[in-house]
């Protein structure tokens, strides 16, 4: 299971709201679960900027 600390970092890696220290050591790989977790936040960032079309389901 992803820590509330690794869910932090990977949005503000989403939303270029990481520090330039952070993002060099940072890495999506890290944890199994990071991809899909990465995914879904973009998603639900798509869906309420208003992007997101029945088509990407």
């Amino acid at each position: 299971m992803v820590s509330g600390k690794r869910k932090e970092k990977i949005s503000a890696f989403l939303d270029n709201d990481m520090h330039r220290d952070e993002l060099m050591s940072f890495s999506l790989s890290a944890e199994p679960d990071d991809a899909q977790i990465a995914q879904r936040y973009q998603m639900v960032g798509d869906t309420l900027r208003g992007e997101m079309s029945e088509s990407s389901f």
